[in-house]
């Protein structure tokens, strides 16, 4: 009997943190709560600096940099991350969780092909404005750190497999299989170069419609964020006119 109490005691000794004597009272849990919200504070203030930065283009921010902005101290900075690159990592993380809800669609492939065509781009568009610095600071670290280039992917994979969920429908339609189950069309000689329209004269062309893997390459490629921060960025389209590009080219593709 006093074999198996001592056994018990000795495991619940093992369980007490070191420096608590066993058998001590309860220790107030608010000083050690206390520590890990002033933590949490920090670290949210310093990863806040870190994306304040990113918007005003300052895509290689220093540990220097960070620590001073956020007003912490470098030795408590390294407490938190070991490197710039997991401070980084952390950043984009971050925010990336925070904007999970902007990427929600209504109905996900339901509905006409011009209000899921609407719904689609608007939610692009919106989640463009939130990450774009992110993104693209993302995008400049992708190429040395393998985490971050990792993350970049997962992302990109997302968004691909998102659009082949909101318009399954018309990429169904373009299978092989859906192909093969169309009423065959008769046969024509080729047209003479000479008496083939020409581009934009508004005659018929003898193109056949591209096939599923095609419209879902042409249409992930569209409406990718690089895409979007092209039309934005280098050619200075504004949100509307990003839209207009983007709805008129997805009903073209997807009609």
């Amino acid at each position: 009997m006093a074999g198996r109490h001592k056994r018990v005691r000795a495991s619940v000794t093992d369980r007490v943190p070191p420096g608590v004597e066993a058998g001590a009272p309860p220790v107030d849990a608010t000083p050690a709560d206390g520590r890990v919200a002033r933590r949490e504070r920090n670290i949210n203030a310093v990863l806040d600096v870190v994306l304040e930065m990113f918007a005003e283009e300052s895509l290689f921010p220093t540990m220097e940099q960070a620590a001073a902005r956020s007003g912490l101290s470098l030795r408590s900075l390294y407490r938190y991350f070991a490197d710039p690159g997991e401070l980084l990592e952390a950043t984009i993380r971050r925010n990336r969780e925070r904007t999970v809800p902007l990427t929600r669609l209504h109905a996900i492939g339901t509905g006409p092909l011009d209000a899921r065509i609407d719904d689609f781009v608007t939610m692009r568009l919106r989640l463009y404005d939130a990450v774009a610095p992110e993104y693209r600071a993302t995008r400049a670290h992708a190429h040395r750190l393998p985490r971050i280039s990792e993350q970049l992917a997962t992302a990109r994979d997302e968004m691909c497999q998102q659009f082949k969920l909101q318009f399954a429908p018309e990429l169904e339609a373009r299978t092989p299989e859906s192909a093969s189950d169309a009423p065959e069309q008769e046969s024509h000689s080729p047209v003479p170069a000479s008496d083939a329209p020409e581009l934009g004269s508004g005659g018929a062309t003898n193109l056949m419609p591209a096939d599923s893997d095609a419209v879902l390459a042409a249409g992930d490629l569209l409406t990718q964020l690089d895409s979007i921060d092209y039309l934005r960025r280098h050619r200075g389209l504004s949100a509307a006119e990003t839209k207009a590009v983007l709805t008129s080219t997805l009903n073209t593709l997807l009609a």
